[in-house]
């Protein structure tokens, strides 16, 4: 029992700064919400819209990225220092390259929009907020590489520090382009477009600057090899990020034809759940940031030793917020906004959203804990399997045949997350369930 305590507190003082750091972006896009919401409701649907198709664009790229983590962490375990700068300095020159790709592509797909919805005035401002949002490309991509360095050597406190600051400047310059102050000409919805740019140009600017006062690793050299594997392991990762997050973010593309109040609703029980689901999102990184350490001892048995303390510890806390979201579902609700239409639509969905939490923590705990092992590649299939075979299907068929709208969609999800569950389990316990002979 003393042992496990210990291992807890090891996942634990990882995953906390990293939980903080994860609940303050979701906290921009919360406030992103809030206050284009109540703006006006055609303003959030318009910002949900947008948000559906850049962030699973950003999410895929950053998630590639991610892999300098186990990579990392590794590393690290063998004592490898000089392969550590060459990482890092790979892994900034991916993050600077990509990012500015991506800048271009998230302000071309902001042409798509009028066919996505018909909706004049909500069209208008979706383009206008992805406009704005791309221009902060390179910051949140060369803030990933940033972060995976710190994550690897669990020294995770200054990601926490550099996301909460990031998350407080977003407030008052939300304030400020969304409702017209000092100055500025209201902007509504696209305005937070703007306050998501600058935001995350100062975040990369604060991890810098822990970087040289803490790991600061010296000079490194580009390693052709080094470049090859963070995109040979990260594309999975990647993919499996896209393929999910695409999946949420398709709710508010299919609901559009419902009207705003409709998607408004989606976006809120989905940016409220994406909230408490980085409480099992931040223990899977720390998790797998332990495992990959002493992967890299080659020490298997202690391995399977963090994953079962790890996942045990997980659903506890997944219960607990299940639990918590049930008895303050109407409070949470109406944190977001006074419409009663959004109210009424959204209350279902959150309670939807209850009964997969603990399998959805369960999934993407085991998801890391394979990345730990390196293994990227099966929990993308396993993801292409249970949303792009069962989840998309299904969801068009509730959404539309059987006229189930925002709720059918919800549905839909239950039945991909329960189907990832139960076929990641199962390759866990077959493949990394390492036993002393």
């Amino acid at each position: 029992m003393r042992e496990v305590l210990k291992e807890i507190r090891s996942i634990s003082y990882i995953a906390f700064p990293i939980m903080v750091a994860f609940i303050s972006h979701l906290f921009m896009g919360f406030t992103d919400n809030v206050m284009a919401g109540r703006y006006s409701s055609t303003d959030l649907a318009a910002i949900s819209i947008g948000s559906a198709i850049w962030m699973p664009l950003y999410l895929f790229f950053s998630a590639v990225l991610s892999a300098i983590t186990p990579m990392m962490a590794m590393m690290i375990g063998e004592g490898e220092v000089k392969k550590q700068k060459d990482l890092l300095y790979t892994g900034r020159l991916l993050g600077v390259g990509i990012g500015f790709f991506l800048l271009f592509v998230v302000y071309g797909t902001s042409h798509i929009i009028p066919f996505i919805t018909r909706d004049l005035s909500i069209s208008e401002i979706s383009k206008n907020y992805i406009f704005f949002v791309s221009s902060g490309m390179p910051a949140l991509l060369l803030y990933q590489v940033y972060r995976s360095i710190f994550e690897a050597h669990g020294k995770t406190v200054p990601i926490m520090l550099s996301s909460f600051s990031g998350m407080l400047l977003n407030i008052p310059l939300n304030f400020i382009f969304i409702y017209g102050k000092l100055g500025m000409p209201a902007m509504g919805g696209a305005g937070c477009g703007i306050a998501t740019s600058i935001s995350s140009y100062f975040m990369l600017f604060i991890l810098i600057i822990f970087y040289k006062k803490s790991i600061y690793l010296g000079k490194g050299k580009i390693d052709k090899n080094f470049a090859k594997r963070i995109v040979t392991l990260g594309l999975p990762i990647g993919a499996s990020t896209f393929l999910e997050a695409f999946v949420f973010s398709f709710g508010s593309i299919v609901l559009a034809p419902f009207g705003a109040v409709t998607v408004a609703s989606h976006q809120v029980a989905l940016n409220f759940i994406s909230t408490i689901f980085m409480i099992p999102m931040s223990l899977g990184i720390a998790i797998s940031v332990r495992i990959s350490q002493f992967y890299g001892k080659k020490d298997l048995i202690y391995t399977t030793f963090i994953w079962k303390t790890g996942i045990a510890f997980v659903e506890f806390i997944a219960l607990f917020s299940s639990l918590f979201i049930y008895l303050f579902s109407d409070i949470i609700l109406n944190l977001y906004t006074k419409d009663a239409g959004v109210l009424q639509l959204a209350k279902p969905l959150l309670i939807i959203a209850i009964s997969f939490h603990v399998i959805d923590a369960f999934q993407v705990t085991v998801s890391n804990v394979m990345r730990g092992y390196h293994n990227t590649k099966f929990p993308m299939l396993v993801n292409i399997i249970s949303y792009w075979i069962i989840t998309l299907p299904l969801s068009y068929c509730l959404v539309y045949i059987f006229d189930l709208m925002a709720v059918g969609f919800w549905i839909s999800l239950v039945a991909g997350i329960v189907s990832s569950a139960f076929i990641l389990g199962i390759n866990l316990l077959n493949k990394y369930n390492f036993r002393k002979m």
